[in-house]
C-alpha cells in the first residue's frame, strides 16, 4: 500500500493516508494549519464537549473555528447521552465539519467519570445508542475513535467494530492500547492487524508512530488503511513528508507557527502557547535542555524571540565548527 495514495472516507477524498490525530490542548488551528502545510491529509479539532455545544458555551464553540486551508477537517465530540450527541453532531455539520468523529477512547478521568470517552468501552449497549443517534443526525461521514477495551482482561474492539459497521460508521480508529494503560505501555499493533482482518470498515491505525518509517511499518505489519499520527507530529510536521529539516528550515517553521499563534490570540494569552511551541520544536536538539529552561522563565514574547535567535545561532556555529573541523 502506498502512503501517498488517495482514499475516501464516505464522500471525503483524502490525498494521502497519513492523518493528524485529535489531541486535547494541542491540535488548535495553528497546529492544524502547519500539519496541513506539510501534507496531513486530514486534521482533527481538539476533543469537543457535546454538552458544551448544546448548552451554548462560548469557549466550546471556539473549538469549531477553522479556515478553508484546513479542509477536509474532522471535528471530534465526546459525550454519553445519545440525544445530546445527536444535537451536537448537527451543530458540527452546521459549522462546517467534513467528518464527525466520536471519541470512545479518551482515558482521562474528567471525561470517563461522565460516562464518556473510554467509559463507553465498558457499556457497548450505550455505545451503540450513541453511534445510532449520531449516525441518524449526521449528514457527513462518521468515524469513531476507540481503544482496544477498558482493560486487557476484556478486549471489546471486535464487538465495537461490528456495531460500528452495522450502524453505518465510515471508519474506525484503533488506538492500540487499553484505557487503563494510558500511554505507559508500548502500543500493540497486533490489535490493529486483528481489527483489519475481521472487519470491512476502513481501519485507521494509531499508537507509537514517531517517524515516517514507523508509519510505513504500521501499514505493512497491520494492513490498516490509514495511519493516524499523534505525539509524533508534535514539533515535527516533517513527519508527514518524510523530511529531515535543516536548521534554517526548522527555524522558518517555528517562526511560521509562532506567527499564526500571535495572529489568532491576544498577546497576554499567547505567551504560554508560544513557549510550548519552542519547547516542542527544540526537543532532541543539542543543548535543548538549557534552552527550554530559559524559555520556561521568559517573561515576554520579545524575550522568547531573542532566545530563539540566540539558540539557533549557537546551533549553526557549532554545526559549522564541526564541519570545518
Amino acid at each position: 500500500m502506498c502512503v501517498s495514495s488517495k482514499i475516501k472516507i464516505g464522500n471525503v477524498i483524502l490525498k494521502s493516508r497519513l492523518v493528524l490525530a485529535p489531541m486535547a490542548g494541542i491540535t488548535n488551528m495553528a497546529f492544524r494549519l502547519i500539519a496541513k502545510e506539510f501534507g496531513a491529509a486530514l486534521v482533527h479539532t481538539e476533543m469537543i464537549s457535546a454538552k458544551g455545544l448544546c448548552y451554548g458555551q462560548k469557549r466550546t464553540y471556539e473549538y469549531l473555528v477553522h479556515r478553508k486551508e484546513e479542509k477536509p477537517i474532522s471535528m471530534q465530540i465526546f459525550g454519553s447521552e445519545p440525544e445530546i450527541m445527536s444535537d451536537a453532531a448537527q451543530i458540527l455539520v452546521e459549522h462546517g465539519a467534513d467528518i464527525i468523529d466520536i471519541n470512545m477512547g479518551c482515558p482521562v478521568k474528567k471525561v470517563t467519570k461522565t460516562g464518556a470517552g473510554a467509559s463507553l468501552l465498558k457499556d457497548l449497549k450505550k455505545a451503540e445508542k450513541v453511534i445510532k443517534a449520531v449516525r441518524k443526525a449526521c449528514s457527513v461521514p462518521l468515524t469513531v475513535k476507540i481503544r482496544a477495551g477498558w482493560s486487557p482482561e476484556k478486549p471489546v474492539f471486535l464487538e465495537l467494530l461490528k456495531i460500528a459497521e452495522e450502524n453505518g460508521v465510515n471508519a474506525v480508529t484503533i488506538h492500540a492500547r487499553y484505557a487503563i494503560q494510558g500511554y505507559d505501555v508500548k502500543a500493540d499493533w497486533n490489535i490493529i492487524k486483528k481489527a483489519k482482518e475481521n472487519s470491512d470498515v476502513i481501519i485507521i491505525g494509531n499508537g507509537d508512530v514517531f517517524s515516517f518509517e514507523d508509519a510505513k511499518r504500521m501499514f505493512r505489519d497491520t494492513g490498516c488503511d490509514i495511519v493516524m499520527i499523534a505525539r509524533g507530529a508534535i514539533g515535527n510536521p516533517w513527519i508527514f513528508k518524510n523530511q529531515t529539516p535543516t536548521l534554517s528550515e526548522r527555524k522558518t517553521v517555528i517562526l511560521r507557527h509562532l506567527s499564526i499563534v500571535r495572529e489568532l490570540m491576544r498577546k497576554k494569552q499567547a505567551l504560554g502557547p508560544l513557549k510550548a511551541i519552542l519547547i516542542w520544536y527544540s526537543k532532541g536538539l543539542p543543548y535543548s535542555s538549557t534552552f527550554r529552561e530559559k524559555v520556561g522563565s521568559a517573561k515576554s514574547e520579545e524575550e522568547l524571540i531573542c532566545l530563539l535567535n540566540s539558540y539557533f545561532s549557537l546551533l549553526k556555529e557549532r554545526t559549522d565548527g564541526n564541519k570545518s573541523g
